[in-house]
């Protein structure tokens, strides 16, 4: 049980909470890829928004995220201005969340990786599940024996509280 331990232990987060990045090569690289890929659209979207062409169009400053893309909030008066993938509407009009041709390839192959990386992330729960169940009938026979010696030691224990006194369960 100890090998089953140590690989759940290798591939999961101390709290359980995921799947560590070094579970697979395939996952470091694509968790990898989406750190850095992520960076380089927030720099490119950074620079599309510096260029003196597409500054006077936009109504923000600050980068917006629609749909899970980021996108620039351009004033709808000066739209084509920035070319790209109208994401949204402000509830107003006046302003059209824009994602520039300069990045939507870049965010496509990133909407890419994430969907590889949850595939590798079931692929891997899924091993790791296999691995539990062929191994179902000795983890509940280790439970089991793991009560009853929980159980004694708790009776022992009372017992010698209780200074001696016998102590028996109705397990």
């Amino acid at each position: 049980m100890g090998g089953l331990a140590d690989e759940n232990d290798r591939r999961i987060e101390e709290d359980g909470s995921d799947v560590r990045d070094n579970a697979s090569p395939l996952l470091r690289k694509l968790r990898t890829e989406l750190r850095n890929g992520g960076a380089r659209v927030r720099d490119e979207l950074a620079r599309v928004a510096r260029s003196s062409d597409v500054q006077d169009a936009l109504q923000e400053s600050f980068l917006a995220e629609r749909g899970g893309r980021p996108v620039l909030a351009v004033r709808a008066s000066a739209r084509s201005k920035v070319p790209g993938v109208v994401h949204d509407a402000s509830s107003t009009g006046q302003t059209l969340f824009v994602e520039p041709f300069a990045v939507v390839e870049l965010n496509n192959r990133l909407a890419e990786a994430a969907a590889d990386a949850r595939e590798e992330v079931e692929r891997i729960l899924a091993e790791l599940s296999s691995a539990v169940a062929a191994r179902s009938d000795a983890l509940q026979m280790l439970v089991e024996s793991t009560g009853a010696l929980d159980l004694a030691l708790a009776c022992g224990g009372l017992s010698r509280a209780w200074r001696g006194a016998p102590v028996e369960s109705s397990d």
